[in-house]
């Protein structure tokens, strides 16, 4: 399994959501958002947006398959871009 920690550089609306589970979406395999003690698919626009991150929130973001290490390199960039 691949992981990455990142910070948050803003909070994650509705519409920002909407464009993270759209880029999971477009690898195969398992990736998964962790803040805390919550997990979420990071296919899952509600399950993303409970987890409720804001600016500044460490989170961490793991894959399972080499597809999915392609996912979290754009999942990584998302945060870091957002």
């Amino acid at each position: 399994m691949f992981r990455s920690n990142i910070k948050a550089n803003e909070n994650l609306e509705a519409r920002q959501v909407a464009l993270l589970v759209q880029t999971a979406s477009n690898f195969s395999g398992n990736t998964f958002i962790e803040m805390g003690d919550k997990t979420a698919n990071a296919k899952s626009i509600m399950g993303v947006l409970a987890l409720g991150i804001s600016k500044g929130d460490i989170i961490s973001i793991s894959a399972d398959e080499n597809e999915a290490l392609q996912a979290l390199i754009h999942l990584k960039n998302f945060f870091e871009e957002a």
